[in-house]
This record gives C-alpha cells, structure tokens and sequence, in this order.
C-alpha cells in the first residue's frame, strides 16, 4: 500500500531528537518523538515525513541509501510485538508499508 506522507515545513528542535543522518550535501533527516522530518537546505527548514499510520514514536530504525530512496523499520500499530518495513523511492512524498514479522526471541 502506497501512501502519502503529510508536508509542512516546522522546526525540528520543538522535539526532543533520538536520531540524525546527514544523507549528502545539505540533505539530511532527523527522528524526534513527534515526528521523522527531511531538510534539504542544511537544517533552515523542516518537513515531517514520518511514513502515514506509523507513529513517530513506534520507529526503532531510519536509514537513506541517499536523498531518495530511505527505509523505516517500526513496531506494527496494530501489534507493538511485530515488526512493519516501510520505504520511500522520493524523499519521503510517498511511502510503502508491509509487515515483518515477529523478530527472532534472540535478536
């Protein structure tokens, strides 16, 4: 399922920050609890990215392989013990969901 992530432009530091990747040049992401935002202009302005249905919150890992193509691995919303993989091919515009799984006991 493919779907829209909701655009506005807001200042990351209102968010305590729980991780941070300059991805290339003055594009960057940053996760906060409220929220996953991009800049692509050294960190003067923000958008929020958080993939839809995914709360904030429920992510445990980002990564950008570069400034389009980016994956979010969270807890499902609908079961916190399994795992949802979303992923975005434009900077976060739009996003892809699917369950995981359970994780390994051991992991």
């Amino acid at each position: 399922m493919t779907t829209s992530a909701r655009v506005s432009p807001h200042p990351a530091a209102s968010f305590p920050i729980r991780a941070a990747q300059l991805v290339r040049g003055n594009t960057g992401w940053v996760l906060t609890t409220g929220a996953l935002s991009m800049t692509s202009n050294g960190g003067q302005t923000w958008t929020a990215v958080t993939p839809p249905g995914v709360p904030a919150g429920a992510i445990m890992g980002v990564y950008f392989q570069n400034t389009t193509n980016g994956w979010v691995v969270s807890s499902s919303a609908s079961n916190h013990a399994q795992l949802a993989i979303s992923a975005t091919t434009d900077s976060g515009s739009s996003w892809s969901t699917w369950s995981a799984g359970h994780p390994d006991p051991g992991f």
